[in-house]
């Protein structure tokens, strides 16, 4: 995966790619980043590059997203939160229906 791309002035093309973040530490970085993501692995050169070109940060964890103005959220944090309102909803419903079983049934 390439996680930046840069054409210079004069044509030269440099790219900063899983060469990079996936290289040895022991070897020495010849890309665009500078050696910010070498050898870091996947989701923290992307967390690298995020942060660099300043990408909003998720609401609930901090991570940085690429999306809408506004309060963002990502896609682990989302699933959490759906997870505990799908939670509380089984609950509710789970005490509405305890209470509702000692009454005889209506038409409201």
């Amino acid at each position: 995966m390439v996680l930046m791309t840069a054409i210079s002035s004069s044509g030269k093309r440099g790219r900063c790619d899983a060469r990079c973040y996936r290289g040895k530490a022991t070897t020495k970085c010849r890309c665009i980043c500078g050696g910010n993501n070498h050898a870091q692995g996947l989701e923290r050169a992307l967390e690298n590059v995020r942060r660099a070109v300043g990408l909003p940060a998720c609401a609930h964890c901090g991570h940085r997203l690429a999306g809408a103005e506004g309060t963002i959220w990502c896609a682990p944090c989302l699933e959490e939160l759906r997870r505990a309102y799908v939670r509380e909803m089984r609950e509710a419903h789970r005490d509405f229906k305890e209470v509702s079983d000692g009454y005889p049934d209506s038409d409201f």
